[in-house]
């Protein structure tokens, strides 16, 4: 039997992707919101760099596109870097893949970026789900096209899987911890003598009106101001015409004063963005607003999975009950002379790393 033939092309504008591409790019987002190319294009939109560039590099198979990367170009003072197009905003990158993806079509496009830009001394791959098929395998591609590669930890993922039993709110409060159920008995009473009201937004209808309330809560809050103003409107009006949006908006009279972003797609509910009013902290209006959206996310929408998305922090754990981790590929070009002294470098501080370690261990 023949080998198969794996060809690769390059695409610039995320406007003309080819349909059967398209297919493969719409699979991934099955899987998560943030493999698709509505992301990716809005990503494009409101936060590429003057002088990024990017691309969907894809492999074909016997013409039949088998795996697609979208990949960002950042030129450095000493040769390029190529990333996965991502940044702050991403939690999750995963490569669009067929079913019968193997590590060969990948090869192909990881020697692609090798010729197509001689300069490049870096490849960056993150935020990677750590105990999926697509880790190893995008690993073992660029180790395959000559790349060093080193894998390294890139932060904690709090999730709550749910199964069919889990058909109440109530039921799912009621196993969360003392602190939290006596924060809602408490704060509800209060927030409802204060003339609070909790609106879940999930359709284009008033939606202009949502945005603006959720940025004057962000505004309020002790967050620092967005560097990108124009991704989380847009993200927003994206979410709604896609019926993933659940903007969810505590309100004291007529002042909002608190706000969270949920995205709920293909029966996964994540918490992308939250926010409160700090001169509202007396009433945990963020509180009251989680378990307000939790309980639409389980009686209403039914998701089989609840997930925090990025970080360990301590309050995740509250409403949570599983962790899970999210790793990087760091990969150098050594026949670069830049890519050869960034690898040395790793090799260096990862040697140094196992003997602070080893010497800590011996005392």
């Amino acid at each position: 039997m023949p080998s198969a033939h794996v060809q690769s092309e390059e695409i610039h504008d995320l406007a003309k992707v080819p349909a059967e591409v398209c297919s493969l790019f719409d699979m991934a987002e099955t899987l998560d919101f943030q493999s698709g190319l509505d992301w990716y294009r809005l990503l494009k939109q409101t936060t590429l760099a003057p002088s990024d560039q990017v691309s969907v590099l894809v492999a074909r198979r016997d013409g039949r596109p088998t795996a697609a990367l979208a990949l960002r170009r950042s030129e450095q003072t000493f040769g390029a870097e190529i990333h996965s197009f991502t940044n702050f905003y991403t939690s999750l990158f995963a490569p669009a893949l067929s079913l019968d993806a193997r590590v060969n079509d990948l090869e192909v496009l990881f020697n692609t970026v090798r010729r197509r830009t001689p300069r490049a001394r870096t490849i960056v791959l993150a935020p990677l789900e750590h105990g999926g098929l697509q880790f190893p395998l995008l690993s073992e591609a660029l180790k395959a096209s000559g790349f060093a590669t080193f894998d390294y930890f890139c932060f904690g993922n709090w999730y709550l899987p749910l199964t069919p039993e889990t058909t109440s709110a109530d039921q799912y409060l009621a196993a969360r911890p003392g602190e939290v159920r006596q924060t809602l008995n408490r704060m509800s009473r209060r927030f409802d003598r204060e003339r609070g009201n909790i609106e879940i937004v999930s359709t284009e209808e008033g939606l202009e009106g949502a945005i603006k309330a959720y940025a004057s809560v962000y505004a309020a809050s002790w967050k620092r101001p967005e560097p990108h103003p124009e991704f989380m409107p847009g993200l927003i009006r994206l979410c709604a015409r896609r019926g993933w949006l659940r903007l969810g908006i505590a309100w004291v009279g007529e002042r909002p004063v608190a706000a969270q972003l949920w995205i709920v797609a293909n029966r996964r509910a994540c918490i992308y963005k939250l926010a409160y009013d700090s001169n509202f902290a007396r009433l945990s209006p963020g509180t009251l607003l989680t378990a307000a959206l939790m309980r639409h996310a389980i009686e209403q929408d039914r998701v089989t999975e609840v997930d925090y998305l990025t970080g360990d922090d301590g309050y995740k754990r509250a409403w949570m009950t599983h962790r899970r981790e999210r790793w990087g590929l760091v990969a150098y070009d050594s026949l670069s002379p830049a890519g050869a002294i960034l690898h040395a470098r790793e090799v260096g501080a990862r040697l140094a790393k196992r003997a602070a370690n080893f010497i800590r261990s011996q005392r």
